[in-house]
Parts: C-alpha cells; structure tokens; sequence
C-alpha cells in the first residue's frame, strides 16, 4: 500500500488523531522494545529508520507509556 506520508500526519486528521498505520506501528515498535529488542534490530524488522524507533520510544516515555521504560 502506497499512502502520501502527509496522509498519515496526526495534523491532517480530525481531531489530531493517529493515522491507523502509525498507531499500529507505533504499538509494534512498543512490543518489541519492551522484549528488550534494540534499535537497530526493532528497524530492521519492521524496515522503518532507526531514527523512527528512537523517535517512537521518546514521544512514548513522555506520554508516560510503561512500555518505554527499561530496566537497569
């Protein structure tokens, strides 16, 4: 499926809601590095940048979302 990336942008949508793609994928990011997975790994799997998984994860642990959260 090939969508215009502005199409998936929260400020193009109602109400500044997530395009369902990028919630999924925002979730699969969350899963996999909450199963301890890295970076580079969660990136390759997914074949989104790795940028977008540290992006992900640092919008997730201000939201608060236990997930982010790694222990030491």
């Amino acid at each position: 499926m090939s969508v215009p990336f502005y199409r998936l942008s929260s400020f193009n949508r109602p109400g500044g809601k997530m395009h369902p793609i990028v919630s999924r994928r925002l979730n699969q990011v969350l899963d996999m590095w909450a199963a301890m997975m890295t970076v580079d790994d969660i990136a390759k799997a997914l074949d989104i940048s790795p940028d977008t998984v540290r992006d992900y994860v640092a919008r997730a642990k201000r939201r608060g979302d236990p997930r982010s959260i790694r222990p030491h």
